[in-house]
């Protein structure tokens, strides 16, 4: 019985189909390794926007808050 599941497992790791499918499952692999890059860098670059415009509305914030605070001490 082993002899045979032996036999078996040879004949379908030599087959055409399954050199076929692990080259095509090695593709998709591959692509989705690439789309997973693409997103990540995506996001570090949205990440650094994101860090900068807070940075400048803090910025606004601030200036405008003293703006009101020497406005409010002339009154």
């Amino acid at each position: 019985m082993t002899e045979v599941k032996e036999k078996i497992k040879k004949t379908v790791l030599e087959s055409r189909l399954y050199k076929d499918f692990s080259h095509l499952t090695v593709e998709l692999l591959k692509k989705q390794n690439a789309r997973a890059e693409a997103i990540e860098r995506a996001n570090e670059i949205i990440q650094g926007e994101v860090e900068e415009l807070v940075t400048e509305l803090t910025d606004q914030f601030f200036h405008l808050m003293l703006k009101f605070m020497v406005k409010k001490s002339n009154t």
